[in-house]
């Protein structure tokens, strides 16, 4: 990768973060938009809006954010403990 392109990338991504979890904060059985959702993340919006965004669809969202950089924080550690960017998890048995 150029290093032109590496300072801009984390800031990318991070906007590209907010955003799918913005947009996973409206989508499910109970539609709502993207205006909407904030104000019921705020506690401002509908009642039953203001339940289903900060009792399922916020933690949901915070969970997978959480698992998805424990994740990325293994695989980079078995990369650093075997000094290999194309390590395997079945170097130590863990694929099964």
């Amino acid at each position: 990768m150029p290093r032109a392109v590496l300072p801009y990338s984390l800031p990318l991504l991070l906007i590209v973060l907010i955003g799918i979890a913005a947009l996973s904060l409206t989508l499910g059985a109970y539609p709502l938009s993207i205006p909407e959702s904030l104000r019921a993340l705020w506690g401002t919006g509908e009642p039953i809006a203001v339940q289903v965004v900060q009792d399922i669809r916020l933690p949901r969202t915070l969970g997978a954010i959480l698992v998805g950089a424990a994740l990325a924080a293994a695989g980079t550690a078995y990369q650093l403990l075997f000094r290999n960017p194309l390590v395997s998890p079945d170097i130590l048995g863990v694929s099964s």
